[in-house]
């Protein structure tokens, strides 16, 4: 994808695949709501889901974001660095709100910060 391309594909795209590794070494993944902002993915979540022990263990986080089949198909894996925070900046959780269909983040009691180191981006039309 060019760059107005993957940053069309972003904004329109609401939910991702979190992947994680437990603390264990076994995989994880889980759908999450994502937002981006300063160069970094924003996933809402709340106290105790697996993904934060996960990465407080293991401080790396990959995100697929796919649509499609066969010759319409698109995705963006990205992967990188991982932290968990106790909330976020206000213009992180306004746009996270937006969307989230204008729907209350009253539930988000923590967040993780996933600054890609790689991403790669396909788009078949």
């Amino acid at each position: 994808m060019t760059g107005p391309q993957l940053a069309g594909y972003l904004e329109r795209r609401t939910y991702a695949l979190a992947s994680t590794t437990r603390p264990d070494g076994r995989a994880h993944a889980a759908p999450t709501l994502f937002s981006l902002y300063a160069s970094a993915f924003w996933l809402p979540t709340v106290d105790g889901a697996t993904r934060l022990a996960n990465v407080r263990a293991h401080p790396w986080l990959a995100l697929s974001i796919i649509e499609g089949e066969h010759h319409t198909h698109a995705a963006v894996l990205a992967e990188g660095p991982a932290e968990v925070l106790a909330t976020a900046p206000r213009d992180v959780q306004g746009a996270t709100r937006q969307r989230n269909r204008a729907g209350t983040l009253n539930w988000a009691t923590a967040w993780l910060r996933m600054t890609p180191q790689r991403l790669y981006s396909l788009g078949c039309q």
